[in-house]
């Protein structure tokens, strides 16, 4: 059996299409050949009207790697029954917050003068409902402004003020893809600007 992680998206027809943002699939598909198993996933996710991003990762999985507790058991105990399972965790559609701040370091050698943080939802909280209406507001924002700011001190600079502040999808990033997958990998991606030499 084989146990793939895919990044999806919503199609057009979708109907929850706009309201929610990107989904890591996880397949456990009950094969002995991975392109097999690679083509039924991805056949499976694009029927319930996704289409892939990206397939991120494709491993072998036998009974063994999973403890008797583990909740992704049952996931592959109902795959050698029926052949395949997929389980969807959603995104909301802004899964990011992106924030510009002015920064001033703590010794002389700390020069940037601007930080910008790229805060995943996943990082402040793992139980929410995606399709929440205003899902960055109050309280999350607070969150997301004190760990980038924390993130920020540990680099030896303090937050004089948040200059911009807004919630990104994978849409809005283009050109700054690279740190918004990083936030989405690892929390939180924060890159310190310097002033240019005149």
């Amino acid at each position: 059996m084989f146990l793939l992680t895919i990044v999806a998206e919503t199609t057009e027809d979708n109907p929850d299409h706009g309201k929610i943002g990107e989904a890591y699939v996880n397949c456990w598909i009950n094969v002995d050949d991975e392109a097999e198993a690679i083509e039924k996933a991805h056949a499976m996710i694009e029927s319930d009207g996704w289409s892939i991003i990206d397939t991120e990762d494709v491993t072998m999985v036998t009974e063994d790697d999973f403890d008797e507790d583990d909740p992704y058991l049952s996931c592959f105990e109902q795959a050698l029954t029926d052949g395949e399972v997929c389980l969807f965790h959603i995104s909301p559609k802004y899964p990011v917050y992106r924030m510009v701040l002015k920064v001033r370091g703590t010794t002389d050698e700390h020069d940037a003068v601007e930080a910008i943080a790229w805060v995943c939802n996943e990082a402040l909280e793992t139980d929410y409902d995606p399709m929440e209406p205003d899902f960055w507001s109050g309280e999350r924002i607070t969150k997301a402004i004190s760990l980038a700011a924390d993130t920020i001190a540990e680099n030896g600079y303090d937050v004089l003020e948040v200059i911009e502040q807004t919630p990104v999808g994978r849409d809005e990033t283009s050109d700054e893809i690279q740190y918004y997958d990083d936030a989405e990998g690892d929390g939180i991606c924060v890159i310190l600007v310097h002033d240019e030499p005149e």
